[in-house]
């Protein structure tokens, strides 16, 4: 342990007598205190304290160009930062003290504050920074360092430079300090920061273009994400687009294929018209109506596809087929459409009195072979008041009949070959019932 400390007090002795020139300075500086502010911090650098407003302005902006180039670090503008002294009542920065610099931070955006000043000792000057959290005034970081006369400081201060006629050998280190700093000390030859109100400038331009350009993407961001939030919610309140995107609680309902099931009461509406050249009697125009029940078992994809078998049965009539339609999606509110196609047998009865001793009968017979179908469904979630209207296609033969019950077809051969007709036959029908989905 002993060792450990000696050695540990030789290197900051080390540390403390070592000099760097005012740019060496400026990066050993702010390499330290970026290096205890986690990346992506907004930091302002509030005020460089000198007697030499040049040489203040000259480090502030040279500490600036390092934050944005050489860290990870977002360097806030200070171009509000007028207006704010101004309405403090504050005509220089050298006269606040922290609590109301960390409030100036604060509204300049930033959630670090680094302050600093340099000051001349001797032969030498000295160069201090350190930073504190706005939040709650913590410190993230101080260091010191001794600054040496050269060209740029010099320059900076308004003092006659005179540099040794053997300067010492550069070392190693120095070597790559001066690499790393090197594009800031040739823009500066450059005449590129020259005027510290022009460098001023500059930095804040820099400055003002890469936080709108932030601010921009935010935006953006945000306009997608509204857009995206829009779409979904108008997608789901569309019964006909609800099967593209459904949003929120629908998902979970239309995520996966489902299991259907249909009970429902139907009705056929046959019509038999007047006609005389084909048969015994004139008959007034007639719509009849058969009742039947209709069974459908099937799945709904979650794409919104429906595929079922239908089985139909009634008194005088029985049908099988299969559904092929969409359906939208919804809890509340569904509809849905598509082709029956299979084989159904209708047959009804239609009676005439003719006299008050006398009753005619004819019979139709339909052989349907499926049709087009629209409907909707209204319920919540699984269990479904289901109505369609349907209209089925086929041919049909009609015959007269002398008893009144059709189904023993009494009397019907005998007037066959006399009576009878067929031809194009067209039924249209609406069933009502109960569908579950699971």
């Amino acid at each position: 342990m002993r060792i450990f400390a000696a050695i540990l007090l030789l290197f900051c002795v080390f540390a403390y007598g070592q000099t760097f020139t005012i740019d060496e300075a400026i990066v050993e500086n702010m390499k330290y205190i970026s290096g205890k502010i986690a990346s992506g911090t907004r930091v302002v650098i509030l005020n460089i304290e000198s007697e030499n407003q040049n040489l203040s302005d000259y480090i502030d902006i040279e500490s600036g160009m390092f934050i944005m180039n050489k860290t990870k670090l977002t360097l806030m503008s200070k171009n509000n930062l007028p207006n704010i002294l101004r309405r403090k009542n504050i005509k220089n920065l050298d006269e606040i003290d922290e609590s109301t610099a960390l409030e100036i931070g604060k509204e300049l955006g930033a959630s670090e504050v680094i302050f600093g000043d340099i000051s001349k000792l001797g032969e030498i000057y000295r160069f201090r920074v350190h930073a504190l959290g706005v939040a709650y005034g913590e410190v993230r970081g101080m260091q010191s360092l001794n600054v040496k006369m050269d060209e740029v400081l010099a320059d900076l201060t308004g003092t006659i430079y005179k540099p040794d006629t053997k300067p010492a050998p550069q070392t190693s280190t120095t070597a790559k300090r001066d690499a790393e700093f090197d594009d800031l000390a040739n823009l500066r030859k450059s005449g590129g920061f020259g005027d510290s109100q022009s460098a001023q400038a500059k930095l804040e331009a820099e400055t003002n273009d890469r936080n709108n350009y932030e601010s921009s993407q935010i935006a953006q961001n945000e306009i997608e994400t509204q857009t995206e939030t829009y779409d979904s919610q108008t997608s789901a309140s569309s019964p006909l687009n609800a099967t593209k995107q459904t949003s929120g609680s629908d998902k979970k309902t239309e995520a996966k294929s489902r299991f259907l099931v249909s009970f429902k009461a139907q009705i056929y509406s046959v019509k038999f018209a007047q006609e005389s050249d084909y048969f015994l009697t004139q008959y007034s125009e007639q719509t009849v109506k058969v009742p039947a029940y209709s069974f459908e078992m099937g799945i709904v994809t979650k794409d919104g596809f429906r595929y079922n078998a239908i089985f139909d049965n009634g008194k005088g009539n029985v049908g099988y087929g299969v559904y092929f339609g969409k359906t939208t999606s919804g809890k509340v509110f569904r509809f849905n459409g598509g082709m029956d196609l299979g084989l159904w047998k209708v047959s009804a009865q239609s009676l005439e009195k003719i006299t008050d001793a006398t009753a005619y009968g004819r019979v139709k017979q339909n052989l349907l072979f499926g049709g087009p179908r629209i409907g909707f469904m209204l319920g919540y979630d699984f269990v479904f008041l289901d109505f369609n209207m349907k209209y089925y296609l086929g041919t049909f033969g009609m015959h007269d009949m002398t008893e009144y019950n059709y189904e023993s077809m009494s009397g019907f051969w005998e007037n066959f070959q006399r009576a009878h007709n067929n031809g194009f036959s067209a039924i249209y029908l609406w069933n009502i019932g109960l569908t579950f989905t699971f």
